[in-house]
């Protein structure tokens, strides 16, 4: 008989504080027009401002955009992008310039000393102009493809650093808005996928772009074709491998977003049957539980397309960058081809082609990321639904 008291007791204590929580929670929520994401969501952000701001010359704030983007302030800062291109492309773009002149120079040297040697009809003079020009050619080509080189290992840094900052938070964000089993299954791919990307692209598929790029250039010093299947079968295996990697992470996000997502919400739509099931509050809970759940996912949309927006950002400049690299030397290919000898125009034509290549690694490291992101936000909208 006691034990059945303290049983009712208990049952009556719990249903109490089950009544006032929902009834606070709701008063509150019509005092602040019905957003209480702020008070219930509280995010820190202090990681992700302090990797912008090494990133960004200008001042940008990532909660400020959060709390636009979830007021509704879908307004751009076109200013900040067109100073951000400013800034950042002007000095690129006047050493393409110069590099382009540099080559355009050495080709006309090259005519002319093809032109003079044919005159005098000497063989061995025409090998020594040749090669001459043609070692001057690789050294302003092997320093400028070094430049272009190091703009896509910082570009593939900065983009690893700002996902390591943001994802903790997301994830975090993503879990309290009823994803919790979504948000661990992501975590875990997207911390193996930042250690693939750096391994991958950083140690092995960078290399070889060198690899591919310096044989390239070397199979040019004889007239006879020494090493361009080598330097075929380089770029085969740097293409298959960015190919490869972008359809595992696709298939991956496809297959996981088809599960895990409708796992959380058969649990939370599981606890919020439950709480509508408590006799007298079971109203209030159910309704104080779905403004909990749709607040988080406001506040996680909101970090996600934030997320989307600066990683854009991030990825754009350093990808017009190296496209405007491979331009000026496709650009300086066709001009110097009908004046210069094929060889040099086959050793910039590789370059071009190495070029290129850090182009597509650039692309395919900004869209693993934006589709992990991006696959993560939309799918864990569902709510309670």
């Amino acid at each position: 008989m006691p034990n059945m008291q303290c049983r009712r007791l208990i049952v009556c204590i719990l249903t109490i504080l089950l009544g006032i929580f929902p009834a606070a929670f709701c008063a509150a929520a019509e005092q602040n027009g019905g957003d209480m994401s702020e008070e219930w969501f509280s995010v820190d952000y202090t990681d992700i401002e302090e990797e912008l701001d090494s990133l960004f010359e200008k001042d940008v704030s990532f909660e400020e955009l959060v709390r636009r983007l979830t007021s509704g302030e879908v307004s751009f800062d076109w200013e900040f992008v067109k100073q951000l291109l400013r800034t950042t492309l002007l000095e690129p773009f006047a050493n393409a310039k110069d590099v382009f002149l540099q080559i355009l120079l050495i080709a006309a040297i090259s005519a002319v000393f093809t032109i003079s040697v044919s005159v005098f009809g000497s063989d061995q003079a025409s090998d020594v102009s040749f090669y001459v020009v043609f070692l001057l050619l690789v050294v302003l080509l092997a320093r400028s493809f070094m430049e272009a080189g190091a703009i896509l290992e910082t570009a593939v840094t900065n983009v690893l650093e700002f996902c390591r900052v943001v994802m903790p938070t997301y994830m975090l964000v993503v879990a309290m808005a009823g994803g919790a089993s979504t948000a661990v299954v992501f975590y875990e791919f997207f911390l193996f996928l930042a250690f693939a990307v750096e391994w991958l692209i950083l140690h092995i598929l960078l290399p070889m772009i060198y690899i591919y790029v310096v044989m390239g250039m070397i199979n040019q010093l004889s007239k006879e074709d020494l090493f361009s299947k080598m330097a075929d079968l380089i770029k085969t295996l740097i293409s298959w491998s960015l190919k490869t990697i972008l359809g595992l992470v696709i298939g991956f996000q496809i297959i996981q977003g088809l599960l895990t997502p409708f796992i959380d919400r058969f649990k939370s739509a599981s606890i919020h049957k439950a709480l509508q099931a408590i006799p007298g509050v079971g109203g209030a809970m159910g309704g104080a539980t779905e403004l909990v759940i749709g607040s988080g996912i406001l506040i996680k949309n909101g970090i996600g397309t934030a997320a989307l927006l600066f990683l854009s950002a991030i990825c754009i400049v350093p990808l017009a960058m190296l496209a405007l690299y491979a331009i000026v030397y496709q650009l300086s290919r066709a001009l110097m081809q009908p004046i210069a000898d094929e060889r040099i125009g086959k050793c910039v034509e590789c370059v071009q082609e190495g070029s290129w290549l850090l182009v597509r690694t650039m692309l395919v490291t900004g869209v693993l990321f934006f589709l992990t992101i991006a696959v993560l936000t939309a799918s864990t909208n569902g709510g309670m639904s």
